[in-house]
């Protein structure tokens, strides 16, 4: 918390709230700040990410007595903030979010503008919205500071005691489920008055004096309580979609009649600023299953329950909560929902949904649970079954037989592990890297699929790499599969050429698979063919550095004079309007080295938005509108957490939209991870190629940097789009 500031600075706090919380295995403290002051004069020191106000819909008229006209007078517009909004969430939440204010050139003590618009005269009613609204910036980061007026008792004239209790009650429930919000100030708008603060609102004081006793009461009373798991199941749904909800309650009752399933549609208590008996019913259930559909989005207690088992999914430490179903893909999804993988049931497909009941009844009835915290620590997965989902009967079939060999054995398959609740590619690359064993069951399905391709290019990697080499069987499913012809240099197992039928041919690799185990042995056997590009096989580092010469050799030397020209003439033209860089802290020179360069050679004025300059605020939604990203590796940026996410969030734009790219430049060698390095494989500072490089007045990792932006400019990353629609992110290291 900050240091209480004197009146003098514009801001002075009344009286605090701490709350010691949890999150996952962790311990968490975090405040709630009953203020008085001008929120026109917010000290620089108080760090706020967020400025939380409350207006009539589209009506930012700057009257005296708003916080929109204190504003106003200091030179900033809500009206003008208002024409950029980050997203617009008024019709669900009824509120939006600015885009950070520095990238609209307004100089403001906070970085973010969030407006709350209702039009309700219902206190509990307003502030349950207001919550809901404020859930969305899970997407702009972790311990964000907030600060408030008392909402809607300015102009809208709403009882000052009320809103009070109601802000401060509902705050302190969000914050112990995980809303990340290390701070929360709730500021009593005074301008023009000699009266002290202390004495102007005594009542108010008192007020908030009596609360903190009652929530530090209930805190103490749920951290002792134990807890009992009462459902297997809680399923939230539209009133419009009950009849799909009754199917899928079928299925799931046709594996077992004994599952506890909550399946009642729950109405909110329009009286109530928390719902209480909501979330003890979410709490103690196994699984949350929501049905995300445009009905969804437009019934308050179904974002309600959603927003209380999402928090509570990042708290727990025990199990996975989300397991979602999107019924319809054109569901216009708020960025903090879209973060979180789903099942796809789109077009409201029964079918779709019974496969869905099924993942979900073995996810409940194995208990299974993917080890999230894989880097750093032992192998945790022994086996990772890599294969596409029109081959899931085979697959089954390679499970049934590993799990009787050895019941203990540690198997990803992604139908258990990684269908929801989580970031799905982040989670599969790291599940791959850190698998001893990847078995890749390749079919013509499976090539055509990107993201099947992206598993066996990490597996390929990763059994090429040094000093740890995993172990890859790729097992061709018959004999009507053709190689591509990249993967010629694979020598793969099959039934026509090693064993007379499918059977035997599992039955042999499970038991080889077990034994490598179980004796502590690496599989011998040859998986590639004597190479004719490279007189030798070479590890990954030799074969990725010899594409990046390849690579140097046709485009650096022609290009450079071309990059030079644009560099000094500022004559190159590209379609793109915004662009993000991705990058730890500590590089934030060369961040800006690569903005220079990108301003210096477009001839068209585009938005380059450097990470470092709004990270506090959350760099996600700039990564969503922008047009292209470049990042900037290295060993610190792989074992950040918050550059790791924007780095895949970046990949998965870039995937589902053709026209967006991914430039990654490594700026030193990387030891823990190989994916980053499978992302376009072209710029790594520490080769030697880039000392001899031949663009003028640029020193090595200049040129690297200026050749790298060039190339995003140009569009030059061109992606391989595959029939499934999906972009394979990562190349083939052969």
């Amino acid at each position: 918390m900050a240091a209480a500031p004197s009146v003098q600075d514009g801001i002075v706090i009344l009286d605090s709230l701490t709350i010691q919380t949890t999150q996952g295995a962790g311990a968490v403290e975090k405040t709630i700040n009953l203020c008085a002051g001008d929120l026109s004069r917010i000290p620089q020191s108080w760090g706020v990410d967020i400025l939380l106000i409350s207006a009539f819909r589209g009506d930012y008229t700057a009257t005296p007595s708003s916080v929109v006209g204190a504003l106003s007078n200091v030179a900033i517009s809500v009206r003008h903030i208002a024409k950029n909004k980050a997203e617009d969430l008024r019709d669900s939440f009824h509120c939006w979010y600015s885009n950070p204010l520095q990238d609209l050139g307004i100089k403001a003590p906070f970085k973010r503008l969030m407006c709350f618009e209702n039009s309700s005269v219902n206190v509990a009613k307003d502030v349950a919205t207001l919550f809901r609204g404020l859930s969305t910036i899970s997407t702009l980061g972790d311990n964000l500071k907030v600060m408030s007026s008392l909402l809607k008792t300015g102009d809208s004239g709403n009882n000052m005691r009320q809103m009070l209790q109601a802000m401060v009650f509902s705050c302190a429930h969000w914050m112990l489920i995980g809303m990340p919000m290390k701070e929360f100030n709730i500021v009593l708008f005074r301008k023009g008055t000699d009266i002290p603060a202390k004495t102007r609102y005594k009542v108010l004081i008192d007020e908030f004096s009596g609360m903190k006793t009652h929530i530090l009461e209930q805190v103490k009373k749920e951290r002792e309580s134990k807890q009992q798991l009462e459902f297997d199941l809680y399923l939230t749904y539209s009133p419009k979609e009950k009849k799909l909800a009754d199917d899928f309650v079928s299925v799931m009752k046709s594996h077992a009649t004994s599952l506890r399933m909550h399946v009642q549609h729950e109405n909110l208590d329009k009286d109530a600023t928390w719902q209480d008996d909501m979330y003890q019913k979410i709490k103690k259930s196994v699984k949350i299953v929501h049905f995300l559909s445009p009905p969804f989005l437009g019934a308050d207690e179904c974002i309600e329950q959603f927003n209380i088992s999402y928090y509570l999914n990042s708290k727990v430490s025990d199990r996975v909560l989300l397991a979602p179903l999107l019924l319809d893909r054109s569901t216009d999804l708020p960025n903090y929902m879209k973060a979180i993988q789903w099942l796809d049931c789109s077009k409201y497909d029964m079918g779709k949904i019974a496969d869905a009941a099924n993942q979900i009844f073995k996810s409940i009835s194995t208990k299974t649970r993917l080890p999230m915290e894989i880097k750093g620590v032992t192998v945790e997965i022994d086996v990772f079954i890599s294969y596409a989902h029109k081959d899931t009967e085979t697959m089954q079939k390679f499970r049934t037989t590993l799990m009787k060999l050895n019941p203990n054995l540690g198997l990803f398959v992604d139908s258990d592990k990684l269908s929801t609740g989580h970031s799905w590619q982040q989670t599969l690359y790291e599940s791959v890297e850190a698998s001893a064993t990847v078995i890749c069951l390749l079919s013509e399905d499976y090539f055509n699929s990107a993201v099947c391709r992206e598993e066996f290019h990490l597996a390929l990697a990763a059994n090429l790499a040094q000093p740890v080499r995993k172990t890859l069987v790729p097992v061709l499913l018959n004999n009507k599969v053709k190689l591509p012809k990249q993967y010629d240099q694979i020598n793969p197992l099959g039934v026509c050429k090693d064993f007379p039928n499918l059977a035997s041919l599992i039955s042999q690799i499970c038991k080889d698979t077990n034994d490598s185990f179980r004796k502590k042995i690496y599989l011998g056997s040859p998986l590639f063919t004597p190479c004719q590009e490279f007189k030798h096989q070479g590890n990954l580092h030799e074969r990725l550095s010899k594409k990046r010469e390849n690579y140097f050799t046709a485009n650096v030397k022609p290009t450079a004079k071309l990059i030079e020209e644009a560099l000094s003439k500022k004559n190159l033209d590209s379609d793109m309007k915004s662009i993000a860089v991705i990058h730890h802290g500590d590089n934030v020179a060369d961040a800006h080295s690569v903005r220079d360069f990108i301003v210096k050679m477009s001839k068209k004025k585009i938005e380059v938005i450097v990470q470092n300059d709004v990270a506090d605020a959350g760099f996600a939604p700039i990564i969503d509108r922008a047009d292209s990203c470049i990042a900037l590796v290295s060993s610190k940026f792989i074992k950040d957490q918050q550059c790791i996410s924007n780095f895949n969030l970046a990949l998965l734009d870039a995937r589902m939209t053709e026209r967006d790219q991914v430039v990654v430049v490594v700026l030193e060698p990387l030891p823990d991870v190989i994916y980053p390095s499978l992302v376009c494989n072209k710029f790594v500072c520490g080769d030697d190629m880039w000392q001899k490089c031949p663009i003028a007045g640029l020193n090595a990792r200049q040129s690297c940097f200026a050749l790298a932006s060039y190339s995003l400019l140009k569009r030059q990353e061109v992606k391989e789009v595959l029939p499934d629609k999906r972009s394979c992110m990562l190349i083939n290291p052969l």
